[in-house]
């Protein structure tokens, strides 16, 4: 699937559920994700980053601005299973589907530099 979604060079993967985070991370070596360390999950880890585990926050835009998101991977069987609650990736443009997974561009989202600059995903 990682190949039909088009993405060509480094990028940052906010994964559902984090369970992909290392799939992807051994897959691509430009990219990058989220995943957690056992025995690392200390509460402020969970509270700023957790939603409820395997799962990243619901309100995921504020990490996608913090750690410069541009795309995201849905595994629908994961998302529809173990869950009763839905991310709401509508305002991002859907690259990629088939019957397991959605990939998406993150568009909605302005980053945060190093700099302490905004920029959007449209400025690179």
């Amino acid at each position: 699937f990682i190949e039909t979604t088009g993405i060509d060079g480094p990028a940052v993967v906010f994964p559902v559920s984090m369970r992909l985070g290392a799939d992807l991370a051994a897959r691509r070596e430009d990219w990058k994700t989220f995943w957690w360390q056992p025995g690392t999950i200390s509460d402020q880890i969970y509270d700023g980053y957790i939603e409820e585990y395997p799962f990243l926050k619901r309100d995921w835009q504020p990490l996608a601005r913090r750690h410069g998101v541009t795309h995201i991977l849905v595994d629908k069987w994961q998302d529809e299973e173990m869950k009763d609650w839905e991310y709401d990736f509508s305002d991002e443009k859907r690259i990629a589907e088939n019957e397991r997974f959605i990939a998406y561009e993150v568009r909605s989202v302005t980053h945060e530099s190093r700099h302490g600059e905004s920029r959007s995903a449209d400025d690179g």
